[in-house]
């Protein structure tokens, strides 16, 4: 924590004063480091007074690029744990720069962090983009399914001309992982090989810590571009 130069309680305002109006500091950066020091927000009063005397002393900037340091090194230990339950925890103190254990699930960030770690078994069909085909013919109907040409998990020998010229190109077990294809004639076929090859050997569960997506099987479909008339 910043620290303030340890002064008489009677002349706190009067350094802020000055320091606001572009006098001397209350705050010394030769001295910060006394641990006997009060913290800074406690001698200048506020916590936004603090943070505007931060940027006089441009300290705001590095404080940004810790936090950034230290949430990608949490990021790194939480996709290393075997436990998704502990990545998840680690996850929401990232980014809510709180702790919780995500009991009891006050907030509904926490439920969804948990709800990830922990998700119900028939997540892993509805995440699956061709799985859940399945379930939305007999809850809606099969005329809601977009058309699929093909559907593979190997892209060695697959033959882009069996295509038509539009199509998607997507994963089935990822988030995101999808190209359209307008007219493959302005596309490079190694590209697009290379692309659905880098998708099938990565694990979205341990990219992101979601466990609905460890029991997906990655296999990339080419479904039918709808495209406004």
């Amino acid at each position: 924590m910043l620290r303030a130069v340890k002064t008489g309680k009677d002349d706190n305002a009067a350094l802020i004063n000055r320091s606001l109006t572009g006098g001397s500091s209350c705050f010394d950066k030769e001295q910060y480091a006394d641990s006997n020091a009060q913290p800074l927000s406690d001698v200048c009063g506020s916590t936004s007074i603090a943070k505007r005397l931060m940027s006089r002393l441009g300290l705001e900037e590095n404080l940004i690029k810790i936090r950034q340091a230290a949430g990608k090194s949490l990021w790194k230990k939480a996709l290393k744990t075997r436990s998704d339950y502990v990545a998840a925890i680690i996850l929401y103190f990232i980014h809510h720069k709180r702790f919780s254990l995500l009991v009891g699930q006050s907030t509904f960030s926490e439920r969804i962090v948990l709800r990830n770690a922990r998700p119900h078994p028939a997540f892993s069909t509805l995440s699956d983009k061709y799985e859940v085909r399945e379930h939305v013919k007999e809850a809606i109907g099969p005329q809601h399914l977009i058309p699929i040409y093909q559907m593979v998990d190997d892209m060695t020998d697959f033959d882009f001309t069996s295509l038509p010229r539009a199509f998607v190109m997507k994963a089935t077990h990822g988030s995101g992982w999808v190209k359209l294809i307008e007219d493959q004639q302005n596309e490079s076929v190694e590209d697009l090989k290379a692309l659905a090859t880098s998708w099938l050997s990565k694990s979205y569960h341990l990219k992101f810590r979601e466990s609905q997506y460890k029991a997906i099987k990655p296999r990339i479909i080419f479904e039918k571009l709808l495209l406004e008339d």
